[in-house]
């Protein structure tokens, strides 16, 4: 039989594949240097920033005094800021609502109905042309015309002139305006015939009063129905003021542009804009407003959480440090640490693998770290002996479909005493059982050329190792070795 029918040793990866988990497995195997280390580090380290700490006391103080003020002038500043805020906003919501809710703001100022009424009051005292200076009938006509308009502004009846129109009396007191005239008036000085103006502190007696609305129809009956309350009140007056005329000068109704109220319009909309803009930079000073950085002030209890953070992360730093320098040097040792390591690579088969966690002396985690990956934990060192000799009998032994003939060799890359152990276990299962099976060791090879001999007079080769002793290096050399001479190998053990 070739050696090729089993595998082919040329076509092998330079590379070595290493399991990560049975990396970090050895490595903590080292666990009680690796706490050693590390509690080490960690009194080193926050032993250290506890000094430190000690001696920065008066400066921890006055870096937590500035850090108060600070702190007090940045919370003085935000809710200044957010007090601004939330009245901007409210103010904000109050004029749209008043924009979107209000009559006079939904008029169309290029469409609008205006109804303008001009009035007067007469009073007997000023009957004739030659009472035009008594200045005693034009106060009281002044008087009476400023009545009138404050009478018209205040909106006494507004809720009966809306309950009439439909509109509600808010609505209406501004759909409603009413003012007076202030212009220079002629006063002709007797003794020199000479005329002189001047302006007056007292108004004419001109009333205008205007009412808006959406359309023509609408404007006129509200100018219809105030006339009306005017007249009302006129007759009111008459018994405490005395007699005196309501007298409509003239009465204007149309339909078209009001600028007045379009720059009344334009201008609640500006002051909007404007508050929205106050709005965003108070937000955008409110977002930018950097909170100071935080000073705790020197205590018993900040010293003891100084020293356990640093503590911490001493023990972490050095732990880690360690593990990973444990870590390179298992590496580098080239060290074999799981069976498939060579057997994937070589695509042999594991026969077996001795579990010698029962055996090491300590505590449940030194025993739960030694413990093979592959290994069975359930089968203690003899099973795993019938276990071994089982497979290897049923591949080599008599009618085995291998039809491999003549002694079964052990080479080993471990020790004599492990080699030789297992030759002896296994020869004594095939004496017990009645095989014909015959088992040689050979130990170390690379290292025992004279030995080589027994190679070519054996039928198949089980390869040993030791994992965690068993170098990559060597055990490449040992197959080399072996497939220098042809033989079959059936399979792998390891211990």
């Amino acid at each position: 039989m070739k050696r090729q029918d089993y595998y082919d040793y040329t076509d092998v990866s330079p590379y070595r594949e290493v399991s990560l988990a049975a990396l970090v497995t050895y490595v903590l195997r080292k666990w009680r240097i690796l706490l050693l280390a590390g509690l080490i580090g960690a009194v080193l380290l926050g032993g250290l920033q506890v000094v430190r700490y000690r001696g920065r006391r008066d400066s921890i103080n006055e870096k937590r005094a500035t850090y108060e003020q600070e702190m007090e002038g940045y919370e003085n500043a935000r809710v200044s800021y957010q007090e601004e805020i939330n009245e901007l906003e409210d103010t904000i919501n109050q004029r749209q609502n008043y924009v979107r809710d209000s009559v006079l703001m939904n008029i169309d100022a290029q469409h609008a109905g205006i109804a303008t009424a001009v009035l007067t009051v007469r009073v007997p005292e000023l009957a004739n042309e030659a009472d035009a200076d008594d200045t005693a009938g034009t106060l009281r006509m002044n008087d009476l015309v400023r009545t009138f308009c404050q009478y018209v502004r205040g909106g006494e009846n507004a809720e009966a002139i809306s309950a009439e129109v439909g509109i509600a009396s808010g609505d209406l007191r501004e759909l409603v305006s009413a003012s007076y005239e202030e212009t220079p008036r002629q006063v002709t000085t007797s003794g020199t015939n000479q005329t002189t103006l001047y302006i007056s502190d007292q108004t004419t007696g001109i009333l205008t009063v205007t009412a808006r609305a959406g359309d023509q129809e609408t404007a006129g009956r509200i100018l219809d129905l105030l006339l009306a309350r005017m007249e009302e009140r006129a007759a009111a007056l008459r018994e405490t003021e005395g007699e005196f005329e309501l007298v409509t000068l003239s009465r204007d109704l149309t339909t078209g542009v009001d600028n007045e109220l379009m720059t009344y319009q334009n201008l609640k909309f500006a002051e909007i804009y404007t508050l929205q803009n106050n709005l965003n930079n108070k937000q955008k000073f409110l977002t930018a407003l950097a909170k100071p950085s935080r000073a705790d002030a020197y205590s018993a209890k900040t010293l003891l959480k100084t020293g356990i953070k640093y503590g911490i992360a001493g023990f972490v730093g050095v732990f880690g440090l360690l593990a990973l320098v444990l870590a390179f040097w298992i590496l580098l040792s080239g060290r074999i640490l799981t069976p498939a390591e060579i057997d994937r690579k070589y695509k042999f088969k594991t026969l077996a693998v001795f579990d010698r966690s029962p055996d090491i002396k300590g505590l449940f985690i030194d025993r739960f770290l030694h413990r093979p990956a592959d290994a069975v934990s359930a089968m203690d060192t003899e099973d795993t002996y019938d276990l071994l000799f089982s497979r290897i009998r049923n591949i080599a032994g008599a009618g085995a479909r291998s039809g491999v003939t003549g002694p079964v060799l052990l080479v080993g890359v471990l020790s004599d005493k492990k080699i030789h152990t297992l030759q002896k276990a296994l020869a004594e299962r095939a004496a017990g059982k009645g095989e014909r099976l015959g088992f040689r060791c050979v130990s170390d090879p690379v290292r025992h050329p004279a030995s080589l001999h027994m190679l070519r007079e054996c039928g198949c080769v089980v390869l040993a190792g030791e994992l965690g002793r068993t170098t990559y290096a060597d055990f490449r050399r040992t197959v080399d070795l072996v497939d220098d001479t042809g033989k079959p190998v059936i399979g792998t053990v390891y211990f």
